[in-house]
């Protein structure tokens, strides 16, 4: 049918990607929302996972996600910046996430 519509449209060469959808489900997770009962038991609510500024390397998130370890898990996050005054680093002794957390104590002003 695909195929059909295309000839009409006067497409003369069809290029298929195979596998391209595991591909990017790989990659971004949070934006693909079909998942199978089989492999995601419990239902499926899409995150908001932080802004990916190196690709699989460095990441700029808010409080919530560093402190969401699921997202951190997924994305292996080895080492966190937390450039605040008041939050705390919610896995700095925990035994399931083994991050590294550098801290550095800045005040936030909304009037700056």
């Amino acid at each position: 049918m695909l195929i059909k519509a295309l000839r009409n449209e006067r497409i003369r060469e069809i290029y298929l990607c195979a596998n391209a959808f595991n591909v990017f489900n790989d990659r971004y997770p949070q934006l693909c929302k079909f998942r199978t009962s089989a492999l995601y038991p419990k239902p499926f609510i899409a995150k908001n996972y932080p802004s990916e500024i190196l690709q699989g390397r460095l990441y700029l998130g808010d409080q919530f996600h560093a402190a969401d370890k699921c997202i951190l898990k997924h994305l292996g996050v080895t080492h966190i910046v937390n450039v605040t005054h008041l939050i705390p680093n919610h896995f700095e002794y925990s035994r399931t996430i083994s991050a590294k957390y550098l801290q550095i104590h800045i005040e936030d002003y909304n009037s700056v």
